[in-house]
């Protein structure tokens, strides 16, 4: 697996997310990295954007009470992040799933956050 993928897989320390009536922004913070800054429209829409990875798209959405976001990549890849608070409104559930079609199975990934405040 290469390098820049195993990073991607690691959770962040600590999530910060502001929600808007039509964006949500999550900041992601840890350890050596620096802040990774990315917002999702709420209401389907898609956008584009070139990256290490080829051209990427990404589209949010509500499916019920998760918040889902997918992004596809030229290359044949799919990445859909599941944001889901538990029950108790303490916790978010964040599930990272990377499909290929070089990969015999998805790699699934689990990260559960406890509220600060």
């Amino acid at each position: 697996m290469s390098a820049k993928i195993e990073e991607r897989m690691r959770a962040s320390e600590v999530l910060e997310i502001f929600q808007s009536e039509s964006e949500i922004t999550v900041n992601e913070m840890g350890d050596d990295r620096l802040v990774n800054t990315r917002t999702f429209y709420t209401d389907g829409r898609t956008t584009h954007q070139d990256s290490e990875y080829g051209k990427l798209e990404t589209n949010g959405k509500w499916r019920g009470n998760k918040f889902v976001v997918e992004t596809r990549s030229d290359h044949g890849g799919k990445m859909t992040q599941t944001y889901e608070l538990g029950s108790d409104g303490r916790e978010l559930n964040v599930t990272l799933k990377f499909q290929n079609e070089k990969m015999p199975q998805a790699i699934s990934i689990r990260s559960v956050y406890d509220k600060s405040q």
